[in-house]
């Protein structure tokens, strides 16, 4: 077994719980990542979520979880502030400036998503005046 989580959760695919609420993996499940998959992972997490919170089919809960993340700018394995480095890196960026530079990329977006809401939402509520005065 490998040791994979020291917190308890529940139902993880066929993982079980020690006596001391190690999260376990059965032996069949390779968990030894090598430092360029992990790199990949951090990048193509930052990746995907610009992508998510560029797409307006992406709900607005996971619109505002994405922004969340991108400004907390927590360091960490997985934390923006990491991956937007490591994004950088690829572009010859300082990792503070590739934060910074995806941070206001990460703000614009949300901007147009509110601007085009409100627009839909007066659209909306015009054509429901024009229904109700004919």
């Amino acid at each position: 077994m490998h040791v994979l989580h020291r917190t308890p959760v529940k139902d993880w695919y066929t993982a079980e719980l020690d006596f001391e609420g190690t999260l376990l993996a059965p032996e069949y499940l390779d968990l030894d990542w090598n430092p360029e998959q992990i790199e990949l992972l951090q990048v193509n997490l930052l990746e995907a979520s610009m992508r998510d919170l560029a797409d307006p089919r992406t709900s607005q809960a996971t619109a505002e979880d994405i922004l969340s993340w991108v400004i907390e700018n927590r360091g960490g394995p997985f934390g923006f502030k990491t991956c937007a480095a490591l994004s950088g890196r690829q572009y010859g960026l300082e990792p503070e400036a590739a934060a910074e530079v995806i941070a206001e990329k990460a703000q614009e977006i949300m901007k147009r998503r509110f601007e085009h809401e409100q627009q839909h939402e007066q659209r909306s509520h015009i054509g429901t005046r024009r229904r109700e005065v004919a």
